[in-house]
């Protein structure tokens, strides 16, 4: 009876430590390689809008993110990028996994046309709403003056300015965001009485870090575009960006020259665009526009994005700011 009983006990307790493992795993999910096993990270749900080939891999770029993401070019990914071609083409969505702590693409999975639509819908669903433009922004700044004083207001209202809106814009930090950080402008500029425009360039873009001790790579970038009056009495474009520009207002060309930085690598201008202040994202095609009008997907990519710095990675959630709130 006391052997029995013992047994048992074994028994039950092989089975919890099964039990833990399989939860470990389930918490943990691993890919097997030829290097050995590794931690995968769920980067969930999205629609891949550029793909591009670079030396041994392919640079990936998904809805919202400015951040490229990379899958290496082999045999065990040929499955995996025919996915991500597959839906670059049709904009459709697929669940993507990553190496943890990296950019890496190691596992792609594909979704059903309605868990497609689904999702789609959950990030389109207010494309069908317009903004009304409102009459009494003026279109021009106008005068230098005036210009310097809107540049000083954003300045102090971001994270390390002397009157920090809530939530902020972190200048300091590069990596991803550049849609929210020039929508929260473009707020503060109406709230002040003035409209703006928005400037896109895409393709494989490279800059320095505001401290220049590090490089950061894009599928895209955006910032404001303002229109002012300058002390010849003529009508300039100039673009806000202090996450480049800390201390001025540059032109469409320096901008661009800023996002083409060499000295990080390869680089190279696919397309450009200037558009509305109200797009919120648009894809390289421009076939995919979303809007923010009551600032929710601004605010919450805001508050993931206080108090990171340099190269940091972004933080893996942030993507969930980008479904309807």
């Amino acid at each position: 009876m006391k052997n029995k009983f013992l047994l048992a006990l074994i028994c039950i307790t092989m089975l919890a430590v099964t039990a833990c493992s399989e939860s470990s795993r389930e918490m943990n999910p691993a890919l097997e390689s030829k290097t050995g096993t590794y931690v995968v990270e769920d980067f969930g749900k999205t629609i891949p809008v550029s793909i591009e080939k670079e030396n041994d891999h392919i640079n990936v770029g998904f809805i919202y993110s400015a951040q490229l993401y990379t899958i290496k070019l082999n045999e065990s990914n040929k499955e995996f990028i025919a996915l991500l071609e597959e839906a670059v083409n049709k904009e459709s969505t697929i669940h993507i996994y990553l190496r943890n702590n990296s950019n890496e693409i190691v596992k792609v999975e594909k979704l059903s046309d309605e868990e497609s639509r689904a999702f789609r819908t959950s990030l389109m669903e207010n494309q069908t709403i317009r903004e009304k433009r409102n009459t009494y922004f003026k279109n021009v700044i106008e005068n230098e003056g005036k210009l310097r004083s809107l540049f000083i207001k954003i300045k102090n209202n971001s994270c390390n300015g002397l009157h920090p809106s809530s939530p902020c814009a972190n200048f300091n930090y590069g990596v991803d965001g550049c849609y929210a950080r020039a929508h929260k402008i473009k707020q503060l500029l109406e709230e002040n009485g003035y409209s703006s425009e928005k400037q896109w360039v895409y393709g494989n873009l490279r800059a320095r870090t505001l401290d220049g001790k590090g490089c950061i790579s894009w599928g895209y970038h955006v910032a404001v575009l303002v229109t002012y009056i300058n002390n010849y009495n003529k009508k300039v474009k100039a673009v806000v960006d202090p996450s480049l520009f800390p201390n001025k207002l540059v032109s469409i060309r320096e901008w661009e020259n800023a996002c083409m930085n060499r000295s990080c690598g390869y680089v190279h201008v696919t397309s450009r665009a200037t558009t509305p202040s109200w797009i919120y994202y648009r894809s390289l095609d421009g076939r995919i526009k979303t809007m923010d009008i009551h600032y929710n997907k601004t605010n919450c990519t805001l508050s993931k994005l206080r108090g990171y710095s340099g190269t940091q990675r972004a933080p893996a959630d942030l993507a969930s700011c980008n479904r309807l709130l």
